[in-house]
C-alpha cells in the first residue's frame, strides 16, 4: 500500500494563548523531523507546495506564528524577544525533539535566535531577516520607510487585516536581536543559507555576508528566485532540504 501524507491539524494552548501548528506522519520509525517558520504575514499554508516534495520519511511540523493564521493574537509586543519565548514554551509542551529548525525570512531571524539559545539539530535559513548589517544599509540609503510601508501593506491584507499585530512586529524594540558577527558565532550547529537570486525584499548581497558570519555554513543561491524560493521553486528547495537533513 502506498505512503499517503496526512496531516495532524492542532492547537498548543501556551501562557500567551493558543497556537496552531499542523505535523505530519511518516513512515520511518525514525523520521527526520523538522519544524519550518513561516514569513511576516504567512501561514503554514506557504509551506504547501514544499511539503507535498519532501520524501515520506521527514516528519514536518509549521505553527503560525503568533498572531497569524489560526494562531491567538492578542494585544501584545510582538517583539523578537518574545516570539523567541513563545516558541520555546511550544517545543517544550509539545514534546518536539531531536528537531531541525526552517526560518523563511522573519522566521529565519527568530530561528537564528532560537539556535543560539536551545537545541536543534541543524539550522536551515531562506532569506533570512534580522541582519543588522541590511537594517542599517536600507537606512543610509533612504529605502527603509518606503520598503516598511510596502512589506507592511502586504502583510496586513494576507494576515486578516490584525493591523496591531503586524505594526507591533515592525515597531517593536529589537535592538538587542539585531544579528552582527559576534551574535552569529554562537550558531555552533551545522547550517545551510538558501537565497532567490532575484529577492528584492532582503538583497542577495547579503547571503555572502551571512554566510561569512556563521562559521562552517554552506550557501545555495536559487537561481532566478525571489523572496519566496520555496514556493516558486519548491523542488529546488526539497532537494537542497533532503540532502543536507540526510547528512545530518
Amino acid at each position: 500500500m502506498a505512503f499517503v501524507r496526512k496531516f495532524e491539524d492542532s492547537f498548543a494552548t501556551l501562557s500567551y494563548g493558543k497556537i496552531h501548528y499542523i505535523k505530519s506522519n511518516s513512515d520511518s520509525k525514525e523520521p527526520i523531523k523538522i519544524l519550518f517558520l513561516h514569513g511576516l504575514g504567512g501561514t503554514v499554508e506557504v509551506w504547501t507546495r514544499l511539503f507535498a516534495r519532501m520524501p515520506s520519511s521527514f516528519e514536518l511540523w509549521a505553527i503560525d506564528l503568533p498572531g497569524h493564521g489560526k494562531s491567538d493574537a492578542p494585544h501584545i509586543d510582538y517583539s523578537v524577544e518574545n516570539n523567541t519565548e513563545i516558541l520555546r514554551e511550544f517545543i517544550v509542551s509539545t514534546g518536539l525533539e531531536g528537531f531541525s529548525l526552517f526560518g523563511h525570512s522573519y522566521g529565519g531571524w527568530l530561528s537564528m535566535i532560537y539556535a543560539m539559545r536551545f537545541d536543534v539539530k541543524s539550522l536551515i535559513l531562506e532569506s533570512p531577516a534580522g541582519m543588522k548589517e541590511e537594517h542599517d544599509s536600507a537606512i543610509e540609503d533612504g529605502t527603509a520607510q518606503a520598503r516598511r510601508d510596502i512589506i507592511l501593506k502586504a502583510a496586513e491584507e494576507i494576515n486578516m487585516n490584525k493591523n496591531y499585530v503586524i505594526e507591533s512586529y515592525f515597531d517593536s524594540d529589537n535592538s538587542e536581536n539585531w544579528l552582527e558577527a559576534d551574535k552569529l558565532s554562537g550558531i555552533k550547529v551545522r547550517t545551510m543559507i538558501l537565497w532567490g537570486s532575484k529577492d528584492t525584499l532582503l538583497e542577495p548581497q547579503f547571503a555572502k555576508s551571512l554566510n561569512k558570519m556563521i562559521n562552517g555554513s554552506e550557501l545555495h543561491m536559487i537561481e532566478g528566485a525571489g523572496h519566496v524560493a520555496h514556493y516558486t521553486n519548491a523542488d529546488e528547495i526539497a532537494g537542497y532540504v533532503t540532502a543536507f537533513c540526510e547528512k545530518a
